[in-house]
Protein backbone atom coordinates (compact mmCIF):
# COMPACT_ATOMS: atom_id res chain seq x y z
CA UNK A 1 0.00 0.00 0.00
CA UNK A 2 1.63 3.33 -0.58
CA UNK A 3 1.53 6.36 1.03
CA UNK A 4 3.05 9.54 0.82
CA UNK A 5 4.97 11.83 3.70
CA UNK A 6 5.11 15.56 2.79
CA UNK A 7 7.93 17.56 5.08
CA UNK A 8 8.74 20.66 5.65
CA UNK A 9 10.58 23.13 7.62
CA UNK A 10 8.64 25.79 9.59
CA UNK A 11 10.34 29.09 10.02
CA UNK A 12 11.02 28.56 13.88
CA UNK A 13 13.36 24.91 12.56
CA UNK A 14 10.58 22.28 13.69
CA UNK A 15 10.00 19.53 10.97
CA UNK A 16 6.17 19.34 9.82
CA UNK A 17 5.27 15.69 8.77
CA UNK A 18 1.81 14.85 6.88
CA UNK A 19 0.67 11.90 5.87
CA UNK A 20 -1.89 11.32 2.60
CA UNK A 21 -3.44 8.45 1.13
CA UNK A 22 -3.27 9.78 -2.10
CA UNK A 23 -0.78 11.62 -4.58
CA UNK A 24 -3.60 14.44 -5.14
CA UNK A 25 -4.01 14.95 -0.83
CA UNK A 26 -0.35 14.81 -1.17
CA UNK A 27 0.18 17.64 -3.20
CA UNK A 28 -2.82 20.03 -1.35
CA UNK A 29 -0.45 18.99 1.85
CA UNK A 30 2.45 20.93 -0.36
CA UNK A 31 -0.07 23.75 -0.92
CA UNK A 32 -0.79 23.54 2.88
CA UNK A 33 2.67 23.60 4.20
CA UNK A 34 3.59 26.20 1.62
CA UNK A 35 1.15 28.26 2.54
CA UNK A 36 2.09 28.13 6.31
CA UNK A 37 5.88 29.42 4.87
CA UNK A 38 7.49 26.28 5.70
CA UNK A 39 10.54 25.85 3.48
CA UNK A 40 12.40 22.89 1.91
CA UNK A 41 8.97 21.20 1.11
CA UNK A 42 8.98 17.74 -0.40
CA UNK A 43 6.96 14.26 -0.79
CA UNK A 44 8.48 10.12 -0.70
CA UNK A 45 6.02 7.76 -1.46
CA UNK A 46 6.70 4.88 1.18
CA UNK A 47 5.30 1.67 0.52
CA UNK A 48 3.88 -0.09 3.45
CA UNK A 49 3.33 -3.34 3.96
CA UNK A 50 -0.05 -4.92 4.85
CA UNK A 51 0.60 -8.54 6.06
CA UNK A 52 0.22 -8.30 10.26
CA UNK A 53 3.86 -8.89 10.74
CA UNK A 54 5.83 -7.01 8.40
CA UNK A 55 2.97 -3.89 9.09
CA UNK A 56 3.74 -3.94 13.15
CA UNK A 57 7.77 -4.14 12.32
CA UNK A 58 7.47 -1.11 9.80
CA UNK A 59 5.15 0.50 12.67
CA UNK A 60 7.59 -0.04 15.29
CA UNK A 61 9.96 1.44 13.56
CA UNK A 62 8.50 4.55 11.83
CA UNK A 63 6.53 5.33 15.51
CA UNK A 64 10.07 5.29 17.82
Amino acid sequence: MMFYKTTGNQPDDKEVTLWAGSQAEASKNRVSLKGIKCTNVGTDSIDVPTNKVDLLAWLNKVCV
